[in-house]
């Protein structure tokens, strides 16, 4: 088991399907919320499930599972890693209420049955890029990453990139985590969780400690890598000047002096505007990873509830006495 992913959330589901009576589950978790819809939907017990997320408020589990219907319920858990959670990132301002209602209006949750699989193929991967562009952002007919980029930016009235469409490099390891997200959470009813090869799933270990992969390509456009190859073979070629120079002093201190501070000030200048290209592509890069500004559990809970159409359950009856209480 990898010890990044706490499967608190998936054994509490695995304990409620065990159960041979009705069952309550005190929570006002997202994450539990999507994987009891999408256990009940699996698995169909007899008997009732509640979630209590509130005082007085009761949510039946059974009776979401219809009004969402199949489609929904098998989509759930992917949607829920890929518009945001622990392990694999907010986008900016996105948020899980608005996106959902597109999906459902638009009938594109097919798309999201795809996540959870063991390995996602190129395919899948590219339909799950559309859902990110076109459920997620908006993102017209027939346009590819770097035209929406660029539509959203001429779009907005203070610039910025916080809000722009991720590039297709980072949209695609985000995808990645997001399957393998979508994959542990799929395994809620089962025993023992298989977990893939992370390092394969958009992570890589640095010092003992698994980091994102955040892209493959080059940080920089092809004008500020050549920049700065030439910037370090300048520094290259100086170090290795000034490396002889002290082994064997030149016979002409006044001419070596002039040399140094020409190339001093050379150096800077090209140092200053490599750097000042560094700041600004290292704050573009920082700010699209800023996390959402999402809900609290407990409001998105409601949210996604009365998104069903139903109505919360009063506490009318005696959960204690008739009902397998988990907290």
């Amino acid at each position: 088991m990898s010890p990044y992913w706490k499967p608190v959330t998936t054994r509490i589901v695995r304990h409620v399907s065990l159960s041979d009576k009705p069952v309550v589950i005190v929570a006002a978790d997202t994450d539990i919320f999507v994987l009891l819809i999408y256990a009940f939907h699996k698995s169909h017990p007899s008997e009732k499930w509640f979630m209590k997320i509130e005082k007085n408020r009761y949510l039946d589990i059974g009776d979401i599972c219809k009004t969402y219907g199949e489609g929904i319920c098998d989509a759930l858990p992917g949607y829920h890693s890929v518009t945001g959670y622990d392990t694999t990132s907010y986008p900016y301002k996105v948020g899980k209420v608005k996106p959902l209602k597109k999906m459902i209006t638009q009938g594109k949750s097919n798309l999201l049955t795809l996540l959870g699989k063991q390995r996602l193929s190129k395919q899948d991967a590219e339909k799950i890029l559309s859902f990110m562009q076109t459920i997620m952002y908006p993102e017209k007919q027939d346009e590819d990453f770097v035209e929406t980029r660029i539509c959203m930016y001429e779009q907005q009235k203070n610039k910025s990139s916080l809000t722009l469409l991720p590039d297709k490099h980072s949209a695609e390891e985000h995808v990645k985590r997001s399957n393998l997200q979508a994959y542990i959470w799929k395994q809620c009813v089962l025993k023992d969780i298989n977990y893939s090869n992370l390092e394969e799933c958009g992570w890589q270990v640095e010092e003992n400690s698994l980091v994102p992969v955040w892209f493959q390509c080059s940080q920089f456009p092809p004008s500020l890598s050549r920049r700065k190859h030439r910037r370090q073979k300048h520094s290259e070629e100086t170090d290795r000047a000034d490396d002889e120079s002290e082994e064997s002093p030149p016979a002409e201190p006044p001419k070596k002096k002039q040399w140094s501070e020409t190339t001093k000030s050379s150096q800077q200048r090209n140092s200053t505007v490599f750097h000042t290209s560094v700041v600004e592509l290292s704050s573009t890069s920082d700010s699209s990873s800023s996390s959402d500004l999402a809900l609290s559990d407990s409001e998105t809970v409601t949210t996604l509830m009365s998104l069903s159409n139903l109505t919360q359950l009063e506490d009318t009856i005696d959960f204690r006495n008739n009902y397998h209480y988990i907290s």
